[in-house]
Formats: structure tokens, C-alpha cells, sequence
């Protein structure tokens, strides 16, 4: 402040105190108020103290580094640990000769390094001639971390890392310098323990050793460590480990690795072994499996090999995951066989002989003989009662196969030929809806070698499914083939037959089942294939086949009279001229799960003789097109309506929808006129409904049939009118004649004489109109006409020269028939 520093020495007084560079560090005001500006300046420069960082402070590089917290002197230089430099993350600075120093920290992107202090303490470790850089990081995440640096192309990079397993367990001390052997690392309580890592630096150390291990009153074990010295003069690196007022010696384990030799005498079973044709119990020698455990040192030490024994335990097992196996061994005759022997260095060898339980159905893959080993060394009496360990990482896990041989000629080559057909059983239709399933049965040869992996694969349309399969028995093979059906596809089913060899020879004969859902449309035909194929190669032709199986569709609709038909009409002598309203009505439903076009045929009748029935009849109200009427006129018998002439109404039903319901009312004038010529009193008229469909698409449901016609009946009576008074006029003078003849006679006669007995006339002629006639059906519209004796004919003489033909009509069409019997000359009857 002012002018005391004006001097060249002042300033350069000032700029030496000051920090570089000095102009960015020395302010000169003329007065205390421009102090302001700079403190202003110097608060955005205040260092984040530890503890107390903002969001806007700024972070420390290497002010607060704490360079030379440790110490390490490598062939490059001098390593001084900074562990307070950017923000306590820790790094260290190696000053190599005549060269600028070079500061070695984890990249700016792992953020996770704050208060880590990194370089806590550092060590050297050297493999295959590489040097590398140890640094401890205990305060890593409160965990603890270990990380390695490699100089690469002039620049040093992170290599590796090993993370701390527990809060608080402060790993980080690394004081191993041996070449080979990743340095130890140490924790300080809670733990007291330490751990040996091995150069390549895997993520899960290989040895712990905690104090608790040696003696229960350790504290601090692992504080201090030192190693890669030979103290016991036996060849192996021994580590030196502190604790609390006692220092402790670790000896190194010699090493042994095992190669392990597992095979099959013969190699491969012979199909004499092992098929046994119709047998189910076999119980046949398949050979041995020979065992070799060969064990050697990988440590170089200077014990006698002589010395080195070991207990080996191994189990062996055969066909292990199946459920049942194809072999077991002949001394436990089980698959699993456990053995324990004590063995030195070199080469040992065992073998164990197998058997063949049952017959062996599946011989396309081997047998597999699984070998699990562990080695525990024996204590060495002249080394301190060393016990050597089995290397890390070495394979304690072998398998070996057992080949079966094949039935491919001299060439070993199977050319199989696969022969598939099947049939509809019992189904020359397919009726959807009213069959629920569809049956195959499926044949299956093979007239060449064994075929490997066969399968027979059914393409059907959609719709069907597959149900189930069942092997039917075929005399000529008591054995019956294994099969194993599946859809994993839409559209498609696989079958595969006796899995995994189908012989040479062999025939498979099964019944396939496929669901049919009712409301399925397959169209007019079903298209069912199937194709057999293998896995032998070369691939020879495959076996195809198809056939196809006429649809049709099961429906039912039915047709009933309604209630609101007219059931009775009467009239007398007078009324013979006049006509009265006459109602028809049928209901149509489509009980079914389809719709489909139906046509209703109704007929009734219009004529009879010339004069006419049933007049200006209509549907109504018409609820659907009808087709133009049709007039039957009498054909010569036995053809419709032989006695009336009838007409036909064809009402067709576009897409008669499912549960849908149609009324049809035939309505119109009856007339009487037609009734005198039947000399009957009572009668009946007849109309009849009847629905159509196309036959190849559809079929009535079974039992159904009848419902598929319907009549609706009219009774119709005439009645008398009597008068009374010329009723009393001829009574009274018929009995005023009689009485005067009777009298005249026993005037005659005299009252002694025997009256000779009463000679009765024969009986009186019986007329009958009726529809039944011998020759034919019934017609379906019956005229009924029934009368008393005709008192006045004692017979019907039918002597017209065109005599009455009463031939039936049928069922489609009838209206009239009428049968009249009576008494000739000759006392026989006639119609």
C-alpha cells in the first residue's frame, strides 16, 4: 500500500516472497479502500480445506499433496507418495535422472478416488521382466483398495486393481518385493489378518491368513509384512508378518499338479454286446475303464520327491444326469464307484471292469464315465511337517466316452428307407360338429439300415390339433416302439419313433388323434401329409404321403306347426257354397353352430276334381323372397298329388343365421264345395313344410332327420240341419200302417200258429274314405272321410266306366286319398 515498494530491489523483494507467478500474487494500491478488490479475488481462490467442501470451492491440485508421505527407490528413479493431491485422491511422483518428474495417479474419470490416499504405500513388483508400480490406497471408499501401474510405451497406466471386502479393513500395505509374487497386503484392525495375491493379479485373493489361524492372542497381525527371502533353506519364499510384540515366520507349501489319464478297453462296444434282441435282462462284460493319476511338482524347492506323498480321493460315476444308466461297474454294481489311495510322485494306474444291467435301447451316444478328484498332501517328516497343496486352478473334473458300434454295413455308412402310409379309420366322411375327433392310423417301415433320429412329421390345415397317440400292438414285433409326439409348430405335429434308432427291419404301426372343433372349415376336402426323415447322411429320399378326406358340415334346423294354425272348421248343407278363412303357420330355427342357406318347400291343396280347396293362398307376411308358385297337377299313379292338385311355395333363406328363428304363415280361403263328392261328414286337409340345404355341404344332425319335415292339420266337419215336424208326419204314419198291417196279418193267420223266425236283411254297405293304401307312402295331405251304414244301398256298386283311382300320394305332396269298399254280386269286396 503506497509508494514504499517503489524501488527496483523493493519490488523484486516483494515478487520473491510472493508465489509464482508473482504477478498474478503482488497488488500495489495507493490506498486500505482498493483491498476490497482483492479480497474479492482471494476468496475465489480460498482452498477447500478437508471436511468443509462447497459446491463452489474450488479443489486442491498439489498444494496439500504431503509429498514423501512413502518412499520407494526403483531402477527409474525415486517414487515419492502424495496422498493429499487433488482433493486427498492420492498419487505418487517419480523423479527419474535428468528428466522432469512424472506425477502417476487413477484417471481423472474414476471420480470414486476422493480421500482415498492413494500412495500411501507403494512397492515395486517385477514379472516376465516387467516392472510395475504397487500403490496401497487404504481409505478407498472406507474398504481399502490395491492398485498397479505398468509403463507402457513411455507413459504409465493402471493395470490392475484388487478392492478391500470389509468396511474399515484398511488394506493397503504393500511390503513385498519378491519378483513372481504380487505383494501382500496387510490390514490393521479389525481383521488382523493379511493376504498373499500371485502376480496375475486375479480379483479374489488365494490365501488368507488371519491371526485367529495361529494363535488366539494375536493383535495387529499383518501390520508389518517382509518377504521374498528363503529362511528355512529349503527353496521356498517365506514371509515374515508382524503383530503386537511378536514377529511371526510363514513357510511356503511345495506345489503338485496331477494329469490325469481316462480311457475305455475295448474303445468301442460291439452290437453283439449290446443288443440283446427280444431279451430285457443282459447282464453282459462291456470291458473296463483304465484310470491313470500321474502327480508332479510345479515348486521348485530342494525336497526330496522321495519324501512327497499324498492321499488321493476319486469318484467315478457312469452315464451321470440319465435316470437310468446303460452300465455300472462290476465291483458295486452301481453307477457310482468311491476309491481312496496314498500315492507318491509319478505315474498310477487302476482299473475297474463294466457291466451292462439291461439292454441298451439309446446307443447313438456314448457312455460317459465322470472321474471327480481332491488331493490332500501327506506332512513331510524331513521338512517341519510340510504338506504340499495341489496348484491353484487345476482341474479336478474329467469325463471320458464309451463308443457303441454301428449297423452300417462295411462302409459305416447307414442308408436307411423310411416307408410311411396311413388311413382314415372308419371315416370315409369327416362331419364337423358332429364327429369330435379324426382318426389316423399310421404305419411307419424301414426297409434299409438302421436309421438314426427318425421322425414323421404330420402338416394338417388349421384347425386341428393333436389329441393323443397310442402304439398299436403289431404281432410280428413283441417289442413295441418307443414314440414321443409333440407340436412345435402351428400346423404341425413331429413324431419321433423309437428314439434314437429305429432297426433295420423295424415297423411302427400307432393310432394319431386330432381334435376337431365344431366350428372348424376346412373347406370340401381335408388335406392331411406326412413325411418321414433322419439324421443319417448322406439324407436319402424322404418318405411322403397324403391323402384327402371329403368334409362335410354338421347343421340343425328343424321345422314345427305353430299354434296359431287353424285346427277346426265347420259348416252345413247351406253353407256348401261359401269359403272361410284358413291358417297355416311353421316355425324354422337354427339350432345348430352354422349358418347356411335353407329353402322351405310348402305345399298344399288347391284342387280336387275340378272344384276348388284351398284358394288364394300366400305366405304372410312374407319375411323372406319366395320363389314363383309351382302347380302339380295329378300325374298318373304313383305320382304326387294323385287326387288334388297342389301348389308348391319355395321360400329360400340366404344365411340362415345360428339361433335365428322364422315364422311362415300360409293363409287363404277354404272352400266346401269339394266336401260333397266324399259323401263324409268329417274330414281332414293337410299341408306340409319342408326344408332343403345343399346335401354335399351340410348334414343334418344324427337323429335329426325327422324334424326336417312338418304338417299342419285342418279338421273339417259338415253338419245337418233336421226339421222336426216332418219328423212327427212320417212317424205317425209309418206306425198307423203298421199297426194296420199287423192287424190284418193275425186276422189271417189265427192266434195258434208258431211265427216262423224273422229273416234279417244283410247288412247295410260301409263307405270309408281314407289316406291309407297298400301300394304306397301315405300321402302328405290325407283327406279323412268317414260315414254310417247308407241305409237305403244294401251295396256300393262301382260300375262307372272311368272308375275312381285312389293311388297314394307322396309325402311330399299329398292332399286326397279316398277308399271306398263295398259288396258285388258275388258277395266280395272291391275298392
Amino acid at each position: 500500500v503506497g509508494s514504499a515498494f517503489s524501488t527496483t530491489w523493493a519490488r523484486k523483494e516483494l515478487d520473491s516472497i510472493a508465489s509464482d507467478p508473482p504477478r498474478d500474487h503482488v497488488f500495489q494500491v495507493n490506498n486500505f479502500g482498493a483491498l476490497d478488490n482483492i479480497q474479492n479475488q482471494l476468496q475465489e481462490k480460498i482452498f477447500a480445506i478437508e471436511g468443509t467442501q462447497t459446491g463452489s470451492s474450488s479443489s486442491f491440485q498439489h498444494e496439500m499433496s504431503q509429498e514423501g508421505f512413502s518412499a520407494l527407490l526403483t531402477p527409474d528413479g525415486p517414487v515419492l507418495g502424495d496422498v493429499g493431491s487433488f482433493d486427498w485422491s492420492g498419487g505418487v511422483s517419480l523423479y527419474p535422472p535428468k528428466k522432469a518428474s512424472t506425477f502417476i495417479n487413477v484417471s481423472q474419470k474414476s471420480g470414486d478416488m476422493h480421500d482415498a490416499y492413494l500412495g500411501y504405500s507403494t512397492d515395486v513388483a517385477i514379472q516376465n521382466r516387467i516392472q510395475g508400480l504397487v500403490l496401497g490406497a487404504p481409505r478407498y471408499q472406507h474398504t481399502g483398495k490395491v492398485v498397479m501401474f505398468r509403463k507402457t510405451t513411455g507413459n504409465w497406466n493402471q493395470w490392475a486393481e484388487v478392492m478391500g471386502a470389509q468396511v474399515s479393513d484398511g488394506e493397503g500395505e504393500v511390503p513385498n518385493r519378491h519378483p513372481g509374487i504380487f505383494p501382500t497386503a496387510g490390514r490393521p484392525p479389525p481383521e488382523h489378518c493379511f493376504w498373499l495375491r500371485h502376480c496375475r493379479c486375479r480379483p479374489l485373493y488365494p490365501w488368507r491368513i488371519g491371526g485367529s489361524q495361529l494363535s488366539p492372542g494375536l493383535r495387529y497381525f499383518g501390520q508389518a509384512l517382509s518377504g521374498g527371502q528363503d529362511l528355512t533353506q529349503d527353496g521356498l519364499v517365506d514371509v515374515a508378518v508382524g503383530a503386537r510384540g511378536q514377529a511371526l515366520l510363514l513357510r511356503s507349501r511345495p506345489v503338485l499338479r496331477v494329469d490325469v489319464s481316462l480311457r475305455f478297453v475295448p474303445p468301442e462296444l460291439a452290437r453283439a454286446v449290446f443288443d440283446c434282441g427280444e431279451q430285457t435282462v443282459l447282464r453282459r462284460e462291456a470291458g473296463e475303464a483304465r484310470l491313470c493319476l500321474t502327480v508332479r511338482k510345479s515348486s521348485r524347492d530342494r525336497l526330496d520327491e522321495g519324501d512327497i506323498q499324498s492321499s488321493v480321493t476319486y469318484d467315478l460315476a457312469l452315464d451321470p444326469g440319465r435316470l437310468n444308466p446303460r452300465a455300472v461297474f462290476d465291483q458295486t454294481k452301481n453307477r457310482t464307484l468311491r476309491a481312496q489311495q496314498t500315492i507318491g510322485l509319478g505315474e498310477n494306474c487302476e482299473s475297474v471292469r463294466l457291466l451292462l444291467p439291461e439292454c441298451v435301447e439309446e446307443s447313438v451316444t456314448p457312455i460317459i464315465l465322470r472321474l471327480n478328484f481332491s488331493l490332500l498332501g501327506q506332512p513331510i517328516a524331513s521338512s517341519g511337517q510340510l504338506r504340499p497343496v495341489l496348484a491353484e486352478g487345476s482341474q479336478d473334473l474329467f469325463t471320458a466316452s464309451l463308443l457303441f458300434e454301428k449297423n452300417c454295413g462295411a462302409d459305416s455308412i447307414c442308408q436307411d428307407d423310411l416307408n410311411v402310409t396311413f388311413s382314415f379309420s372308419s371315416q370315409q366322411t369327416l362331419v364337423v360338429g358332429t364327429s369330435p375327433d379324426l382318426s389316423v392310423t399310421v404305419t411307419v417301415r424301414n426297409e434299409g439300415e438302421d436309421s438314426y433320429g427318425t421322425m414323421v412329421t404330420f402338416s394338417y390345415p388349421p384347425g386341428l390339433s393333436l389329441r393323443r397317440v397310442s402304439v398299436l400292438q403289431n404281432p410280428r414285433q413283441p417289442r413295441a416302439p418307443r414314440l414321443t409326439c409333440e407340436s412345435t409348430r402351428p400346423r404341425s405335429s413331429s413324431c419321433s419313433i423309437s428314439h434314437p434308432i429305429f432297426r433295420e427291419g423295424a415297423e411302427a404301426t400307432f393310432l394319431v388323434t386330432f381334435d376337431v372343433p365344431p366350428t372348424a372349415d376346412f373347406g370340401s376336402t381335408l388335406l392331411l401329409s406326412a413325411n418321414a426323415t433322419s439324421d443319417n447322411i448322406p439324407k436319402m429320399k424322404n418318405a411322403f404321403f397324403q391323402k384327402e378326406l371329403p368334409v362335410r358340415y354338421g347343421i340343425n334346423v328343424v321345422i314345427s306347426s305353430g299354434e296359431q294354425s287353424t285346427s277346426y272348421l265347420n259348416f252345413s248343407a247351406s253353407e256348401e257354397k261359401s269359403s272361410h278363412v284358413l291358417q297355416h303357420q311353421y316355425h324354422v330355427n337354427n339350432l345348430g353352430l352354422r349358418s347356411l342357406n335353407v329353402t322351405v318347400t310348402f305345399r298344399i291343396p288347391v284342387e280336387l276334381n275340378g272344384l276348388p280347396v284351398w284358394t288364394k293362398a300366400e305366405v304372410v307376411p312374407p319375411q323372406v323372397p319366395s320363389a314363383p308358385d309351382t302347380f302339380l297337377p295329378p300325374p298318373p299313379p304313383p305320382g304326387n298329388c294323385s287326387i288334388a292338385v297342389c301348389r308348391v311355395i319355395q321360400c329360400p333363406i340366404a344365411s340362415f343365421q345360428v339361433r335365428e328363428e322364422l315364422t311362415f304363415t300360409l293363409q287363404g280361403s277354404l272352400s266346401f264345395g269339394w266336401v260333397g263328392q266324399t259323401k263324409q261328414k268329417r274330414l281332414s286337409v293337410l299341408s306340409s313344410a319342408t326344408l332343403s340345404f345343399d346335401t354335399e355341404r351340410f348334414a343334418q344332425f344324427p337323429g335329426q332327420e325327422g324334424f326336417l319335415t312338418a304338417q299342419t292339420k285342418t279338421v273339417v266337419e259338415r253338419y245337418e240341419i233336421y226339421n222336426p215336424l216332418l219328423l212327427i208326419v212320417s212317424s205317425s204314419l209309418g206306425g198307423l200302417v203298421l199297426l194296420a198291417l199287423l192287424t190284418a196279418g193275425l186276422y189271417k193267420v189265427g192266434p195258434h200258429l208258431r211265427f216262423p223266425p224273422f229273416l234279417c236283411p244283410p247288412p247295410p254297405a260301409q263307405v270309408s274314405i281314407s289316406t291309407a293304401s297298400p301300394q304306397s307312402p301315405p300321402s302328405p295331405f290325407p283327406l279323412h272321410v268317414s260315414s254310417t251304414a247308407l241305409p237305403t244301398v244294401p251295396c256300393l256298386s262301382l260300375s262307372h266306366p272311368a272308375p275312381l283311382t285312389l293311388s297314394p300320394c307322396p309325402r311330399s305332396a299329398r292332399i286326397l286319398q279316398a277308399a271306398v269298399q263295398g259288396h258285388d254280386g258275388s258277395g266280395s269286396s272291391r275298392c
